[in-house]
């Protein structure tokens, strides 16, 4: 039996688990991750933290110990050692290998003074980053910390761009290996120091290693090519010295023992306005913005009030284009995924996870301390908590990102109106376009110049607009005045000819809007559409004339061609069409919740064994998601209810609007304006009901 057999096999047991109860999906991913970890699988490792990050987001999985595992795992797999370059049989490096710490670094500084090391220099760094790989196993002085990062930066300068630069990456490694020991605060033996002198001086160490790194990037400030060769192979050490110094400060308490509040928030802020903004350039590798961007997440977990403030205020200083955090990371988020290189689609994913733990920091009052506008009254604390008022951090937050999005959308230049769209789809897509977009919808007349606008885009953006309509509706009040307003355009789209430019995409992705619009009670007079307004709080617009739907058997079988043709193409691999295929499948599951597509598709046995067969053929885990939830809609029964259960179904549905002061009757001013009464609220619940048992 291998070494590595006895992982998979646990592996397989965990996967196993998880498939057969969800209950405890955190803690079972966060095991498979770190079996995955020992194994070198960093990219499954990684998977597997993300997926548990996601969903202690659930009520039902968010206890204190699966968040605390989930912060313990990112910590963990962003500071862990990187493989060295050298191997254990080279003669230089077992000669080197047997002397001191201490002497190693004396003998390296020696040895690099102008950059580039000679064999002996980078056989003694290649020794000293295999003694740094043992944890806790470098302690470093203050002086020669100092010393490592000044020849770490000498290599940089002097690294060919083409190139890789081993040597620089061994000195990075070892001074992030002591930055990280210093950090957990042990003595030599590993065990907790309780030294407040040994704390003492650690701090002085990282203070002065902070400043020193900062310095020597004042110095070439304006030489971006030093720049980005330090970012390439520095990021975890920047990194390291920042998560170190933040382990020595108490985010919710003011008292600073060891005067580290000027000096953490400078490196927290250098690792945010230079290392984000240099390493995730169009120019860095899926490698290079994956390090990065773990940092920015292991950083934000450590001292979120300092990260929050210092990522949203820096984009609020005035800066103009992707030169301030927040718009790169939209920037990041407003890539196609179909035209987007591999470093941007990571860039993507790992952009909304920063993004939505971002979110979920700033609504936390605690993390809006140092906000200047943050009022921590106990007459603001009392009104936030039952109001639940918006903390400064989120509504600064808002205020950035409704501007950047808006001013992209509106722009005349297509490029950055696709942008702005695909960064707001994103936003949706991972579950927080509502908490940073909901100002737009309030805007006079936005979202009519939205689709009025989208009727002289070329292809290539209505396409954007199209993804940004399909994720926006998954809010009811936003997808009822997208209907209303973009219904037109969007059926005009989906006759559009194969042959012309972008057709085919074209009418594959507007077929998938109107398959999710199919469930939208979209408003038809003007009097309706006042009545959604108070609602939804989403400003109507325009005459609000609806185009009449498209039969929603005439979509089922625009999806189910769309599907069988995928099947059929023998020249192409079906993984090839996942993404066209997938969207149909989604779509398709959409429309038979509608009892009358449902009937339509279910009767069909020729499609339903082409179905069986595509997920038989796909090796594509998300297409094979969508064929499941189409078969489970195909079968699930409309459970039938008396019609006293009904009219309890009813009521309640009245009482969550009139709580929300947002139903006809929720005021006397509603009443007197309609004239309605709760019968006749009543009687168009009856109607709203009809309608969907008929469709």
């Amino acid at each position: 039996m291998t070494k590595s057999q006895p992982m998979d096999q646990s592996i397989e047991g965990i996967t196993k688990k998880l498939q057969a109860d969800d209950s405890e999906a955190p803690m079972l991913l966060l095991q498979r991750a770190q079996l995955y970890a020992d194994k070198g699988d960093e990219a499954n490792a990684k998977t597997d933290i993300a997926s548990a990050a996601s969903l202690v987001k659930e009520p039902r999985h968010r206890t204190d110990q699966a968040v605390a595992a989930v912060e313990r795992a990112f910590r963990d797999i962003t500071i862990r050692q990187t493989t060295q370059s050298g191997k254990p049989g080279d003669p230089l490096l077992a000669k080197y290998s047997a002397l001191s710490v201490n002497d190693l670094v004396d003998a390296i500084v020696t040895g690099a003074k102008d950059g580039k090391p000679d064999q002996d220099t980078a056989a003694m760094a290649c020794a000293l980053a295999i003694k740094a790989d043992t944890p806790g196993n470098l302690s470093l002085d203050s002086g020669r910390m100092r010393s490592l990062i000044d020849v770490f930066h000498t290599a940089a300068t002097t690294a060919d761009a083409s190139g890789e630069c081993v040597f620089a990456k061994d000195v990075a490694l070892c001074v992030k290996s002591a930055a990280l020991r210093m950090a957990t605060g042990l003595n030599d033996k590993g065990k907790a120091s309780g030294s407040d002198t040994l704390d003492s001086t650690r701090i002085c160490a990282l203070k002065d290693s902070a400043k020193s790194i900062q310095a020597i990037w004042e110095v070439h400030d304006s030489d971006g090519s030093f720049k980005q060769q330090a970012c390439r192979y520095g990021a975890s050490m920047y990194m390291a010295v920042a998560y170190a110094m933040s382990t020595y400060s108490d985010p919710q308490n003011s008292e600073d023992n060891y005067d580290i509040a000027a000096p953490l928030q400078g490196i927290y802020d250098f690792y945010i306005q230079q290392v984000w903004m240099v390493g995730t350039l169009q120019t860095s590798t899926a490698e290079e913005i994956g390090e990065i961007s773990q940092g920015i997440l292991r950083l934000l977990t450590a001292n979120k009030p300092l990260f929050v403030y210092l990522f949203i205020t820096a984009s609020s200083s005035g800066s103009k284009g992707s030169n301030s955090p927040v718009s790169r990371l939209l920037h990041m988020l407003g890539t196609a995924d179909e035209t987007s290189s591999l470093s941007e689609a990571k860039g993507r994913s790992l952009a909304l996870l920063i993004a939505s733990q971002l979110v979920a920091a700033a609504k936390d009052p605690e993390n809006s301390a140092m906000f200047p506008e943050n009022d921590t009254s106990e007459a603001t604390r009392s009104r936030a908590q039952t109001r639940m008022a918006p903390t400064a951090a989120i509504t600064r937050l808002r205020l950035e990102v409704v501007r950047l999005v808006d001013e992209w959308i509106q722009s005349t230049i297509q490029l950055e109106r696709s942008r702005g769209l695909l960064s707001a789809a994103s936003l949706y897509e991972g579950g927080i376009g509502s908490d940073l977009l909901a100002d737009l919808w309030l805007k006079s007349g936005w979202a009519e110049d939205l689709w009025d606008q989208g009727e002289f885009d070329k292809p290539e953006t209505q396409l954007s607009l199209l993804r940004f309509a399909d994720a926006c509706s998954t809010d009811v009040a936003v997808g009822k005045q997208m209907k209303n307003l973009g219904n037109g355009l969007v059926q005009e789209l989906v006759k559009r000819k194969k042959a012309s430019k972008g057709g085919a995409d074209l009418a594959a992705a507007a077929s998938v809007v109107l398959a999710k619009w199919s469930g939208v009670a979209a408003s038809t007079s003007k009097q309706s559409s006042k009545t959604n307004e108070a609602d939804s709080g989403v400003e109507q617009t325009g005459d609000n004339s609806v185009s009449a739907d498209i039969d929603p058997i005439d979509l089922a079988n625009i999806h189910m061609e769309r599907i069988a043709d995928a099947v059929g193409q023998s020249n192409v691999s079906i993984d090839s069409l996942n993404s066209s295929t997938e969207k149909a499948a989604e779509a398709l599951g959409f429309l038979c919740l509608k009892p009358k597509a449902k009937e339509h598709v279910a009767r069909n046995e020729g499609f339903l064994k082409t179905l069986f067969a595509l997920g038989q053929k796909t090796s594509s885990v998300s297409l094979r998601f969508s064929i499941i939830m189409l078969i489970r809609n195909l079968t699930m029964h409309k459970p039938v209810l008396s019609e006293e259960q009904k009219r309890m179904q009813q009521l309640q549905r009245l009482g969550k609007k009139a709580q929300s002061g947002a139903g006809p009757n929720a005021s006397s001013d509603n009443n007197s304006n309609t004239g309605q009464t709760v019968g006749d609220d009543l009687k168009q619940e009856d109607e709203e009901d009809a309608k969907l048992d008929s469709a």
